[in-house]
């Protein structure tokens, strides 16, 4: 019981609570002065591990980690259909992390990710002007789709 209600009087993420405000001056203030994280993928493909023995898993990982050290640019993970993506944005590593694990439950595919610690404003180019919706801690309690107005301020406050 004590379970429940301790959930209930849980305080949420600060970051999420100013979205869901409608204070946009101030959450776009926030969002751009915070760290927060992001994922990404070294490769290309996900990797089906139902044909692969355990050997050639690690193989194919300790590869995938090779290249991503090799890797001079950062390419954010995007998910959802093609014109439809989604960028998914963390304000803990912890979130990120169980979206990580998530993700990977939810497709039934090993996918090798890195998650990288960005201050906010770094992230605005990856959504500016593009057809991409971002999700705050997607695949925890806390998942929140960013509305296009509020994205629309992101973006205006970063010129």
């Amino acid at each position: 019981m004590s379970r429940l209600f301790g959930n209930l009087f849980k305080p949420g993420d600060p970051l999420i609570a100013l979205a869901r405000s409608g204070d946009f001056r101030t959450f776009a203030q926030s969002f751009r002065s915070s760290e927060l994280f992001v994922v990404s993928s070294p490769v290309a493909r996900s990797l089906d591990s139902s044909h692969l023995t355990a050997d050639d898993l690690r193989e194919q990982l300790e590869q995938a980690a090779r290249t991503a050290a090799d890797e001079s640019g950062f390419s954010a993970f995007t998910y959802g259909p093609e014109g439809e993506e989604v960028l998914p944005v963390f304000s803990t590593e912890a979130a990120a992390e169980a979206f990580v694990k998530g993700y990977v439950q939810l497709v039934h595919r090993v996918i090798p990710m890195i998650i990288a610690s960005l201050e906010g404003a770094t992230l605005v180019p990856l959504f500016a002007g593009k057809r991409l919706g971002v999700v705050l801690n997607p695949l925890t309690d806390e998942e929140y789709e960013l509305p296009r107005d509020l994205l629309v301020e992101l973006e205006s406050s970063s010129a």
